[in-house]
Protein backbone atom coordinates (compact mmCIF):
# COMPACT_ATOMS: atom_id res chain seq x y z
CA UNK A 1 0.00 0.00 0.00
CA UNK A 2 2.88 2.50 0.71
CA UNK A 3 4.72 1.51 -2.50
CA UNK A 4 1.48 2.71 -4.79
CA UNK A 5 1.10 5.86 -2.23
CA UNK A 6 4.21 6.75 -3.13
CA UNK A 7 4.37 5.62 -6.70
CA UNK A 8 1.00 7.67 -7.48
CA UNK A 9 2.49 11.31 -5.72
CA UNK A 10 4.91 10.22 -8.82
CA UNK A 11 8.19 9.25 -6.86
CA UNK A 12 9.77 6.04 -6.47
CA UNK A 13 10.76 6.39 -2.56
CA UNK A 14 10.88 3.21 -1.40
CA UNK A 15 13.50 1.76 -4.05
CA UNK A 16 16.38 2.84 -1.47
CA UNK A 17 17.07 4.75 1.43
CA UNK A 18 19.34 7.45 3.77
CA UNK A 19 19.23 10.93 3.04
CA UNK A 20 16.38 11.84 0.52
CA UNK A 21 16.78 14.71 -2.00
CA UNK A 22 16.30 18.09 -0.27
CA UNK A 23 13.74 19.01 -2.56
CA UNK A 24 11.36 16.25 -1.62
CA UNK A 25 11.76 17.24 1.89
CA UNK A 26 10.73 20.61 1.19
CA UNK A 27 7.67 19.30 -0.57
CA UNK A 28 8.57 19.75 -4.28
CA UNK A 29 8.00 17.20 -6.63
CA UNK A 30 10.46 17.00 -9.77
CA UNK A 31 8.85 14.64 -12.03
CA UNK A 32 11.70 11.68 -12.15
CA UNK A 33 14.61 10.90 -10.31
CA UNK A 34 17.82 9.06 -11.23
CA UNK A 35 16.72 5.08 -10.49
CA UNK A 36 20.85 4.12 -9.76
CA UNK A 37 20.74 7.33 -7.27
CA UNK A 38 18.03 6.09 -5.17
CA UNK A 39 19.44 2.70 -5.34
CA UNK A 40 22.76 3.59 -4.08
CA UNK A 41 21.63 5.89 -0.67
CA UNK A 42 22.60 4.33 2.41
CA UNK A 43 20.33 1.51 3.76
CA UNK A 44 21.07 2.48 7.27
CA UNK A 45 19.28 5.42 7.64
CA UNK A 46 16.17 4.55 6.70
CA UNK A 47 15.14 4.81 10.36
CA UNK A 48 16.94 8.29 10.92
CA UNK A 49 14.05 10.66 11.03
CA UNK A 50 12.84 11.55 7.58
CA UNK A 51 10.63 8.94 6.73
CA UNK A 52 7.74 10.65 8.28
CA UNK A 53 8.22 13.31 6.17
CA UNK A 54 9.00 11.33 3.15
CA UNK A 55 5.29 9.43 3.43
CA UNK A 56 3.65 12.33 4.59
CA UNK A 57 4.87 14.53 1.97
CA UNK A 58 3.95 11.57 -0.53
CA UNK A 59 0.49 11.59 0.74
CA UNK A 60 -0.08 15.77 -0.07
CA UNK A 61 1.50 14.98 -3.65
CA UNK A 62 -1.33 12.23 -4.28
CA UNK A 63 -3.68 14.46 -2.88
CA UNK A 64 -2.82 17.09 -5.08
CA UNK A 65 -2.45 15.58 -8.19
CA UNK A 66 -5.30 13.15 -7.44
CA UNK A 67 -8.29 14.81 -5.42
CA UNK A 68 -8.37 12.24 -3.33
CA UNK A 69 -8.59 13.47 0.19
CA UNK A 70 -7.32 10.67 2.71
CA UNK A 71 -9.44 12.30 5.59
CA UNK A 72 -12.26 11.60 3.65
CA UNK A 73 -11.41 8.14 2.44
CA UNK A 74 -10.67 7.24 6.06
CA UNK A 75 -14.58 8.62 6.93
CA UNK A 76 -15.87 6.21 4.22
CA UNK A 77 -13.35 3.17 5.69
CA UNK A 78 -14.76 3.94 8.94
CA UNK A 79 -18.71 3.85 7.77
CA UNK A 80 -18.12 0.45 5.89
CA UNK A 81 -16.41 -1.16 8.74
CA UNK A 82 -19.00 0.06 11.29
CA UNK A 83 -21.57 -1.07 9.08
CA UNK A 84 -20.02 -4.54 8.37
CA UNK A 85 -19.30 -4.87 12.53
CA UNK A 86 -23.36 -4.02 13.25
CA UNK A 87 -24.51 -6.51 10.63
CA UNK A 88 -22.68 -9.33 12.12
CA UNK A 89 -22.79 -8.47 15.68
CA UNK A 90 -26.45 -8.33 15.82
CA UNK A 91 -27.35 -10.96 13.56
CA UNK A 92 -24.64 -13.15 13.41
CA UNK A 93 -23.77 -12.89 17.44
CA UNK A 94 -27.21 -11.92 18.85
CA UNK A 95 -29.92 -13.09 16.15
CA UNK A 96 -28.27 -16.76 15.15
CA UNK A 97 -27.38 -16.38 12.00
CA UNK A 98 -25.04 -18.78 10.13
CA UNK A 99 -22.04 -17.18 9.39
CA UNK A 100 -22.32 -18.99 6.20
CA UNK A 101 -24.87 -16.56 5.15
CA UNK A 102 -22.46 -13.73 5.54
CA UNK A 103 -21.28 -13.60 2.23
CA UNK A 104 -24.57 -12.45 0.60
CA UNK A 105 -27.30 -11.92 3.27
CA UNK A 106 -25.32 -10.09 5.66
CA UNK A 107 -22.62 -8.46 3.51
CA UNK A 108 -26.11 -7.12 2.22
CA UNK A 109 -27.44 -5.46 4.96
CA UNK A 110 -23.98 -3.82 5.79
CA UNK A 111 -23.24 -2.39 2.55
CA UNK A 112 -26.88 -1.02 2.06
CA UNK A 113 -26.23 0.84 5.28
CA UNK A 114 -23.20 2.01 4.71
CA UNK A 115 -24.26 3.18 0.65
CA UNK A 116 -27.28 5.11 2.54
CA UNK A 117 -25.32 6.70 5.16
CA UNK A 118 -22.43 7.82 2.75
CA UNK A 119 -25.49 9.55 0.46
CA UNK A 120 -27.37 11.19 3.51
CA UNK A 121 -23.70 12.15 4.32
CA UNK A 122 -22.80 13.69 1.00
CA UNK A 123 -25.87 15.75 1.28
CA UNK A 124 -25.92 16.90 4.50
CA UNK A 125 -22.39 17.86 3.83
CA UNK A 126 -23.13 19.46 0.92
CA UNK A 127 -26.12 21.71 2.79
CA UNK A 128 -24.19 22.88 6.60
CA UNK A 129 -20.70 23.16 4.88
CA UNK A 130 -19.34 26.41 3.14
CA UNK A 131 -17.56 24.02 0.25
CA UNK A 132 -14.18 25.37 2.01
CA UNK A 133 -12.07 22.34 0.50
CA UNK A 134 -13.64 19.18 1.80
CA UNK A 135 -12.71 17.96 -1.83
CA UNK A 136 -10.13 19.67 -4.26
CA UNK A 137 -9.84 20.37 -8.10
CA UNK A 138 -12.65 22.18 -7.58
CA UNK A 139 -15.19 19.79 -6.64
CA UNK A 140 -17.80 20.21 -3.81
CA UNK A 141 -17.53 18.48 -0.87
CA UNK A 142 -18.91 15.41 -0.72
CA UNK A 143 -18.80 14.17 -3.82
CA UNK A 144 -16.28 11.40 -3.09
CA UNK A 145 -18.79 10.36 -0.38
CA UNK A 146 -21.97 9.91 -3.07
CA UNK A 147 -19.81 8.11 -5.70
CA UNK A 148 -19.00 5.49 -3.41
CA UNK A 149 -22.38 5.30 -1.59
CA UNK A 150 -23.93 5.29 -5.22
CA UNK A 151 -21.27 2.39 -5.91
CA UNK A 152 -22.08 0.43 -2.57
CA UNK A 153 -26.04 0.86 -3.24
CA UNK A 154 -25.12 -1.00 -7.05
CA UNK A 155 -24.09 -3.64 -5.19
CA UNK A 156 -26.33 -3.94 -2.63
CA UNK A 157 -29.03 -3.84 -5.40
CA UNK A 158 -27.24 -6.92 -7.09
CA UNK A 159 -26.66 -8.96 -4.05
CA UNK A 160 -30.36 -8.55 -3.46
CA UNK A 161 -31.51 -10.42 -6.58
CA UNK A 162 -30.50 -13.91 -5.57
CA UNK A 163 -31.86 -13.22 -2.24
CA UNK A 164 -35.18 -11.95 -3.13
CA UNK A 165 -37.47 -15.06 -2.11
CA UNK A 166 -39.37 -16.18 1.10
CA UNK A 167 -36.94 -18.33 2.33
CA UNK A 168 -34.96 -14.26 3.34
CA UNK A 169 -37.43 -12.48 3.15
CA UNK A 170 -40.88 -14.01 4.73
CA UNK A 171 -42.58 -10.85 5.33
CA UNK A 172 -42.30 -9.70 1.35
CA UNK A 173 -44.65 -13.12 0.75
CA UNK A 174 -48.21 -14.61 0.77
CA UNK A 175 -47.83 -17.99 -0.89
CA UNK A 176 -46.39 -18.04 -4.16
CA UNK A 177 -46.55 -14.03 -4.77
CA UNK A 178 -45.76 -10.60 -3.07
CA UNK A 179 -47.82 -9.25 -0.39
CA UNK A 180 -48.38 -5.57 -0.40
CA UNK A 181 -45.22 -5.21 1.93
CA UNK A 182 -42.96 -6.66 0.03
CA UNK A 183 -44.96 -4.97 -3.46
CA UNK A 184 -44.41 -1.42 -2.01
CA UNK A 185 -41.09 -2.03 -0.33
CA UNK A 186 -39.19 -3.21 -3.91
CA UNK A 187 -41.41 -0.13 -5.80
CA UNK A 188 -39.86 2.38 -3.26
CA UNK A 189 -36.41 0.57 -3.64
CA UNK A 190 -36.50 0.72 -7.34
CA UNK A 191 -37.38 4.68 -7.47
CA UNK A 192 -34.71 4.92 -5.16
CA UNK A 193 -32.01 2.92 -7.04
CA UNK A 194 -33.12 4.67 -10.32
CA UNK A 195 -32.38 8.12 -8.96
CA UNK A 196 -29.01 6.92 -7.51
CA UNK A 197 -28.13 6.16 -11.37
CA UNK A 198 -29.66 9.60 -12.72
CA UNK A 199 -27.34 10.91 -10.33
CA UNK A 200 -24.43 8.98 -11.07
CA UNK A 201 -24.27 9.41 -14.92
CA UNK A 202 -24.74 13.29 -13.70
CA UNK A 203 -22.16 13.42 -11.83
CA UNK A 204 -19.61 11.68 -13.97
CA UNK A 205 -19.70 13.82 -17.06
CA UNK A 206 -17.02 16.37 -17.78
CA UNK A 207 -18.88 19.16 -16.04
CA UNK A 208 -18.63 17.76 -12.71
CA UNK A 209 -16.23 20.39 -11.56
CA UNK A 210 -18.27 23.66 -12.69
CA UNK A 211 -21.83 22.13 -13.57
CA UNK A 212 -24.51 25.13 -14.28
CA UNK A 213 -26.63 25.97 -11.81
CA UNK A 214 -29.86 23.90 -13.46
CA UNK A 215 -27.37 21.42 -13.41
CA UNK A 216 -26.61 21.47 -10.08
CA UNK A 217 -30.41 21.74 -8.95
CA UNK A 218 -31.48 18.46 -10.53
CA UNK A 219 -28.48 16.53 -9.17
CA UNK A 220 -29.61 17.80 -5.82
CA UNK A 221 -33.57 17.24 -6.46
CA UNK A 222 -32.66 13.13 -7.56
CA UNK A 223 -30.27 13.01 -4.41
CA UNK A 224 -32.96 14.20 -2.34
CA UNK A 225 -35.64 11.75 -4.36
CA UNK A 226 -33.39 8.94 -3.78
CA UNK A 227 -33.40 9.24 0.05
CA UNK A 228 -36.64 9.77 0.10
CA UNK A 229 -37.47 7.10 -1.77
CA UNK A 230 -34.74 4.50 0.53
CA UNK A 231 -36.94 6.21 3.71
CA UNK A 232 -39.76 4.28 2.16
CA UNK A 233 -38.20 1.57 1.41
CA UNK A 234 -36.79 0.31 4.74
CA UNK A 235 -39.85 2.06 6.02
CA UNK A 236 -42.47 -0.61 4.71
CA UNK A 237 -39.95 -3.01 4.81
CA UNK A 238 -38.99 -3.22 9.02
CA UNK A 239 -41.86 -0.81 10.40
CA UNK A 240 -43.67 -3.86 12.43
CA UNK A 241 -40.30 -4.84 13.43
CA UNK A 242 -39.73 -0.99 15.16
CA UNK A 243 -42.23 -1.06 17.76
CA UNK A 244 -41.06 -4.51 19.65
CA UNK A 245 -37.74 -2.77 21.05
CA UNK A 246 -37.74 -5.85 23.61
CA UNK A 247 -37.41 -8.37 20.73
CA UNK A 248 -34.83 -6.69 19.44
CA UNK A 249 -31.59 -8.89 19.25
CA UNK A 250 -28.87 -7.82 22.03
CA UNK A 251 -30.75 -4.45 22.46
CA UNK A 252 -29.94 -3.21 19.34
CA UNK A 253 -32.05 -1.52 16.45
CA UNK A 254 -32.76 -3.46 13.31
CA UNK A 255 -30.69 -1.75 10.23
CA UNK A 256 -33.54 -0.64 8.63
CA UNK A 257 -33.89 1.67 11.50
CA UNK A 258 -30.19 3.12 11.12
CA UNK A 259 -31.23 3.35 7.46
CA UNK A 260 -34.51 5.41 7.84
CA UNK A 261 -32.51 7.86 10.08
CA UNK A 262 -30.02 7.99 8.09
CA UNK A 263 -32.19 9.14 4.87
CA UNK A 264 -34.46 11.32 6.73
CA UNK A 265 -31.97 13.14 8.56
CA UNK A 266 -30.82 15.38 5.50
CA UNK A 267 -33.95 15.56 4.20
CA UNK A 268 -35.09 17.40 7.35
CA UNK A 269 -31.92 19.70 6.91
CA UNK A 270 -32.90 20.63 3.36
CA UNK A 271 -36.26 21.68 4.25
CA UNK A 272 -35.47 23.36 6.98
CA UNK A 273 -33.55 25.53 5.20
CA UNK A 274 -35.24 26.24 1.84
Amino acid sequence: MLVWICLAGGQSHLLGAGRPPMALVAGKCPERFSIRKLRSWNQNAWSTGWKETLCRESLLTMHHRTGINTDVICRILGIIVFAEAYALIRYAVFKGVSLNNWPLYLNNKALSLAGLTLIAASLALRRTSSENGSASNGRPPGVLLARVGFALIGLHVLMSLPLLGPGYFPQFFAGDKMNLTGELSLFFGVWSFGCCVGVAGLTLSETVSKPSSARRSLIQRLALAALATAAGHVLVMGAAGWITPAKWPGGMPPITVLAFLAAVIPLLLWSRRR
